[in-house]
Formats: structure tokens, sequence, C-alpha cells
């Protein structure tokens, strides 16, 4: 939509300018963008998600002038929609194996690309099986760190196989496949 053109033309005009700033101030400064981007909005599948999110960073990264974008997985947060839908059993926080996911299929891009799942490992924040969300957790905190993606062949979980048919099976509209 030509809401969403504008905001991307905003978005340029600040790269840009900052760009320009870092230019102007030589060494002394490094200014730039970091963009600030949420995971798995209400209605998206799991997939639909992950799709969204790697060409959103792709996208931002490609941008001169935005140094590092920052995944922010949806949590759920009391009086919000999405805590209307949690409570009907209309939305789910996205996998902590999404988030490796993304991390690993963005690594190559020209950006440094973060995330700090908020609540990990709660049923309101993104999490996998219990068992397994404090190691993947710990692996997406060495990514931020290193940017290395090799850090998630460290980590792995029988519950892996579910998201994989989570993410091949769910369906838009529908109630999400798991809790």
């Amino acid at each position: 939509p030509l809401r969403d053109v504008y905001k991307r033309q905003v978005f340029e005009a600040a790269c840009a300018e900052a760009a320009e700033a870092d230019a102007e101030a030589g060494d002394d400064a490094d200014a730039g963008i970091k963009a600030y981007l949420l995971m798995k909005p209400p209605f998206l599948t799991e997939s639909e998600a992950v799709e969204d999110m790697i060409s959103s960073i792709e996208r931002c990264a490609d941008v001169d002038g935005c140094h590092t974008v920052s995944m922010n997985p949806c949590n759920v947060q009391r009086y919000t929609m999405v805590d209307e839908l949690y409570f009907r059993d209309g939305y789910r926080p996205p996998w902590l194996w999404s988030v490796a996911h993304v991390l690993e299929q963005t690594a190559d891009v020209d950006a440094i690309v973060v995330s700090d799942p908020v609540g990990h490992g709660s049923d309101r924040g993104p999490h996998n099986c219990q068992e397994c969300d404090d190691r993947v957790q710990k692996a997406i905190k060495d990514f931020d760190l290193r940017q290395d993606p090799t850090v998630f062949e460290q980590v792995s979980c029988e519950c892996e196989g579910t998201w994989e048919v989570v993410m091949e099976r769910e369906r838009s509209f529908n109630q999400p496949l798991t809790r």
C-alpha cells in the first residue's frame, strides 16, 4: 500500500541523513540507523513470520546507513489485542527455533543482525519446549556477540521436529497448532 511506500521512503531518508552525518564527522563519530523489527505480529503463521522477517532484514540491510537490525520476537503483554488472542488460543509467540533460523539465514547481510527475545522460555514469550529454551537462547546471545551462525549447529532438541511440522502445516486464519 501507499502508506508502506511512504514509511520506506522516510526510513531510507533517515538512513541517508545518518550516513551523511557520519561522513561529515569523519573518524570522530560512527552515526547510523538501528532498525527495530517485530517478529510474528498477530495473524501471521510461523512460516509467514519467518519469511517476512528474513525479507525485512534483507531490505533494511540494503539501505545505506542502516548498520544494525534488531529482530524483536513478539511477546504477550497484558491488556493488548495479542493478549486477547492468546487467551482464546488464537496466538502463539514465535518459536526460538524461528529466531535462530532467521539469524542463520541473514548472517551474510550487510548489517549486524541481533535479537534478544524478551520473556524467552515462558508461555507468553518466544519459546520452544521448555527443555531447550535456555540452550537456544544462549546460542542466540552467542550469535549476537560473534555474528557466527555455526553456534546454532551446537544446539538441538526433539521439539525441532515439531517446529518443522508447524512451519510446513500451519495455515493462515487458523488457530496455532501448538502452545
